[in-house]
């Protein structure tokens, strides 16, 4: 993870110095000192300044900090940015391709069964096995017939 970074490096071979000390070992001194100053501010503040169950020393900064505590008690509002960002574009296009999948593609395939179905539904009736219907079929079409051959003539 860290190869191709300046920390796998050897130390002789790092080039810059920060008061004559590798820079990636001071930021270990650096964090700590970040993450004391934490928890000693914290101790003050919440613990050592609690005055009843309700408040504490802290309560009186909430109005020098403006906007900043209601960010926190709404989780910097995290919920609402995933809300808007992520989770409402994803639905939309969830209800967008269900809507084409619904009508297009569905839609053809059911065109592709019902076509075969209508046009055996309407020649059914054609094909019922009484041979006096068949004559009358072949009597019908040869008039059919007979009729454009004498239009196209005149």
């Amino acid at each position: 993870m860290i190869g191709q970074s300046s920390a796998a490096l050897h130390p002789a071979h790092h080039e810059g110095k920060f008061l004559g000390q590798d820079p990636h070992a001071v930021m270990y001194y650096v964090s700590a000192v970040v993450g004391l100053l934490g928890i000693g501010t914290a101790l003050y503040l919440h613990y050592l300044g609690r005055t009843t169950s309700q408040t504490a020393r802290a309560d009186s900064l909430l109005a020098s900090l403006g906007p900043v505590p209601r960010w926190a008690q709404n989780k910097w509002y995290v919920d609402e940015f995933y809300e808007f960002l992520i989770r409402r574009p994803l639905l939309v296009t969830g209800h967008l391709l269900h809507l084409i999948d619904q009508f297009l593609v569905d839609g053809l395939v059911n065109l592709a069964g019902y076509l075969p179905r209508a046009m055996g539904k309407a020649i059914r009736p054609s094909q019922s096995g009484e041979l006096h219907g068949y004559a009358v079929g072949m009597v019908g079409g040869i008039a059919v017939l007979l009729i454009i051959v004498l239009l196209a003539t005149n």
